[in-house]
């Protein structure tokens, strides 16, 4: 049986161009029961990653709280380090946004254990899923994961190598390069299950410079839609099944793409529309080829029984 996973980072808007002082608007929640709805028409269950501001606004948690009553969609925890208190200050060597992993363990334990107990009060559900922010993880981060009970991570993103992004006090940021691309236990107690990423070596389009790079050198491609075209998405997917060892797609996306100006990639009304019609067309494709929605907790247990 083939499984396709809904994965959220449920998160405050355009967070790619906001800067160190300013305030942190939500408004894409509103944008979130469209998602949903669109969802639950092919069965698919999304699993929302919820990081600290999107936790504390009352229209999102008393929409999301029922549906995860109803088994319509999973609630887990998405940490954005800079953001979530308690606010510590870390050294300023660099200008990225600060990993969780920078952070002494006893600050990463109180910022993600207070994370949690927030988010499991507010949305009367108990958190077992978790992201990190900027996608990094480690040793340590994963020993206080287990502390505090969480059982399935979804951080690791195989064959992507983002070592060139840096944090604040750190100048590379997570490579996953040699990481496995199906499920595995990451650390006692807890199952990795990886994002849906690949790099792969093909005659692409564009310049001559660059169809010569991804041929020589591979393009990562992950499963999430940045523009109207999705032919990304049907290559990896015919890419993932080829390979006939994953009985899993884990897709992804950001629910600040959901709004307009809510990202870089969807400014303006009608790139949000092509967005969600592309959605449509991802998800009749996944679900005429038999692919079954789960959330992340329910195809852990599939697994375990």
């Amino acid at each position: 049986m083939k499984h396709f996973i809904i994965t959220v980072d449920t998160e405050g808007d355009n967070l790619w161009n906001w800067k160190e002082g300013e305030e942190i608007t939500t408004q894409n929640a509103k944008a979130i029961p469209k998602f949903q709805e669109l969802c639950e028409r092919f069965k698919f269950k999304p699993v929302y990653l919820i990081n600290y501001e999107m936790a504390m606004n009352d229209d999102l948690v008393a929409y999301l709280k029922e549906k995860a009553k109803r088994n319509l969609c999973e609630i887990g925890i998405h940490i954005h380090a800079w953001n979530t208190p308690p606010e510590y200050k870390i050294e300023e060597k660099f200008n990225g946004n600060p990993y969780i992993t920078e952070y002494p363990k006893e600050i990463m334990r109180e910022k993600i254990s207070g994370l949690k107990k927030l988010i499991e009060d507010r949305f009367e559900t108990k958190v077992i899923s978790h992201r990190s922010g900027r996608w990094a993880t480690n040793e340590e981060y994963f020993e206080v994961l287990k502390e505090i009970g969480i059982k399935i991570d979804c951080s690791v993103t195989p064959e992507i190598d983002m070592s060139m992004l840096s944090g604040r006090s750190c100048s590379k940021g997570p490579n996953y390069t040699h990481f496995p691309k199906n499920t595995y236990s990451i650390y006692d107690g807890i199952i990795e299950v990886p994002m849906s990423t690949r790099k792969v070596r093909r005659l692409t389009h564009g310049r001559l410079l660059h169809k010569i790079k991804c041929l020589l050198l591979g393009e990562s491609l992950w499963m999430r839609i940045l523009s109207k075209d999705i032919t990304n998405i049907k290559y990896l997917k015919n890419e993932i099944e080829k390979e006939n060892k994953c009985d899993y797609i884990e897709f992804m996306l950001h629910s600040s793409e959901l709004m307009p100006g809510g990202s870089p990639y969807f400014p303006l009304d009608k790139d949000v529309n092509r967005l969600f019609e592309s959605f449509e067309q991802v998800f009749k494709e996944f679900s005429q080829d038999g692919y079954i929605g789960v959330t992340l907790k329910e195809y852990v247990k599939l697994n375990e029984d």
